[in-house]
């Protein structure tokens, strides 16, 4: 009798599982033709794209937004991209946000109506060249 009971149990337990398994598979096949779902749409950020915010960037620097200068922002740039280089044990993705952040900030700067420095910008260039 005991046994007969466990082996209804572990049945209905198995079914349960199998149905529960299906269920999810059919969401995520729905989901993946969507567009992903909703941890997709949060993950693209309050523009719609896979674009930082300028608030997220300035977390990232560690920036006041309503007194950024390019100045101090190329500065702070410089300081964290080097202390995050791959060479002393830093990380590509740490680099890659604090690039982006970097950028999203600038044309913040620039939208104010602050004009980019053109030393700054001749360096960049000449970097992109060197890099290639």
């Amino acid at each position: 009798m005991a046994g007969r009971v466990l082996a209804q149990l572990i049945l209905a337990g198995g079914t349960f599982m199998v149905r529960t398994f299906a269920q999810a598979y059919r969401q995520a096949l729905v989901n993946a033709q969507t567009g992903g779902g909703a941890a997709a749409s949060a993950s693209r950020g309050v523009v719609g794209r896979n674009q930082m915010t300028v608030d997220e960037a300035s977390r990232i620097l560690g920036l006041e937004k309503n007194t950024l200068k390019l100045a101090s922002l190329e500065a702070k740039f410089q300081k964290l991209y080097e202390q995050n280089s791959v060479e002393k044990g830093g990380s590509p993705y740490l680099q890659y946000k604090i690039v982006g952040a970097k950028e999203v900030l600038e044309r913040e700067c620039i939208a104010r109506g602050e004009k980019p420095n053109q030393e700054s910008a001749e360096k960049k260039a000449q970097e992109k060249i060197d890099g290639q």
